[in-house]
């Protein structure tokens, strides 16, 4: 290419520069029929016991991309549960009545408090899909 004045324009295209390529054509999958999932092994595992008070959240998951789930069974009292101490304190928390299991399939943090004026005990079993 060259300017007005006949000089030749030695300035690169910036699709040359950075090496633009065409966008590849998009390609529709549609399954036929069922598919098959299936669930990564766990490789490690975990089980402790918390002291959960009435007062202060206590946190009873911390955020974990390796974890495939978490089993939290309530004890003698109820509690309170909630993706953070906030949820807990100023907002709408989830109630869990003793002796409830529940399965947490998410990789969030989960916080705890307990009702009735006392502490309770709290199981946290954990599967993990990987370390790290």
């Amino acid at each position: 290419m060259t300017t007005m004045q006949g000089v030749p324009d030695l300035s690169p295209d910036p699709d040359d520069v950075l090496q633009v390529e065409a966008p590849e054509p998009v390609v529709q999958v549609r399954p036929v029929g069922p598919v098959r999932v299936q669930d990564l092994p766990r490789v490690s595992a975990g089980i402790r016991g918390l002291t959960v008070p009435d007062g202060p959240p206590k946190q009873l998951l911390t955020a974990d991309p390796h974890r495939a789930t978490a089993t939290i069974i309530t004890s003698d009292l109820a509690i309170l549960i909630g993706g953070s101490a906030q949820d807990i304190q100023g907002g709408q928390p989830g109630q869990l009545p003793a002796g409830t299991v529940l399965k947490f399939g998410a990789t969030d943090e989960l916080w705890a408090t307990a009702l009735g004026g006392t502490v309770t005990t709290v199981t946290v079993i954990q599967e993990r899909w990987a370390n790290g």
